[in-house]
């Protein structure tokens, strides 16, 4: 079957298997870019392909190579034309759960210590204004048996259409003991929560005008 042929919901699929297989290839190729997720956008001209991450300087690279070498790699695995790489730079990193569990990673192969590691890594997320985070290690610590290091702060949604606004991701380390699991999950800011009530100021100033009002004409 030909490509205009097909199926809108076919061509819906295919996009979206091939913006993840493109996600995929992209994290582990800036493994230490601080990688956070990819968005294509295309044109008649190029592909652009942007690249949000905490080092936007490693994805670009020295006088431009690593994004000239990307370039053509993407271009060869997904059949892209003329794709052309940019780096953009997240805000703040510590409410991306893929940044935040890469930053576990990291930390935990340079040998720090898994349960100090889970402490400051949560309280950085809830000073980066997060409503809530849970951060889970699992596997082997030295030589104790395997179990898991749960970190909780604020407020966590699991159930609902809140869920939407959770940030959740996985990593996986493998260390001589066995291999180690990271999952982070962050409610994001700003969110309203179903049992939450906001009162707009400007409408409850309009509110006791018209009261005023009708009490001075009564």
């Amino acid at each position: 079957m030909s490509e205009k042929r097909r199926p809108i919901y076919s061509q819906i699929v295919a996009e979206q298997l091939e913006k993840a297989e493109l996600d995929e290839f992209l994290k582990k190729e800036l493994e230490d870019s601080g990688f956070d997720h990819v968005e294509v956008i295309s044109s008649a001209v190029k592909e652009r392909i942007l690249v949000f991450a905490e080092r936007p300087g490693v994805v670009i690279g020295r006088h431009g190579r690593t994004s000239k070498r990307l370039a053509e790699l993407i271009s060869k695995r997904f059949s892209m034309e003329n794709p052309y790489v940019e780096a953009i730079p997240v805000k703040n990193s510590y409410l991306s759960s893929r940044i935040v569990a890469n930053k576990i990673k990291r930390r935990i192969l340079l040998g720090y210590n898994p349960r100090r590691v889970g402490y400051f890594t949560m309280r950085n997320v809830m000073d980066a204004g997060a409503l809530g985070v849970e951060i889970i290690i699992s596997g082997k610590f030295g030589g104790e048996r395997a179990r898991s290091l749960r970190f909780r702060d604020g407020v966590m949604m699991k159930t609902g259409t809140t869920t939407q606004y959770v940030s959740e991701a996985v990593e996986h380390i493998l260390l001589k003991q066995g291999m180690m699991g990271v999952k982070v999950r962050i409610l994001l800011p700003d969110i309203r929560k179903p049992d939450e009530l906001r009162i707009r100021e400007d409408r409850a100033k309009e509110l006791l005008k018209e009261r005023v009002k009708e009490l001075a004409a009564s």
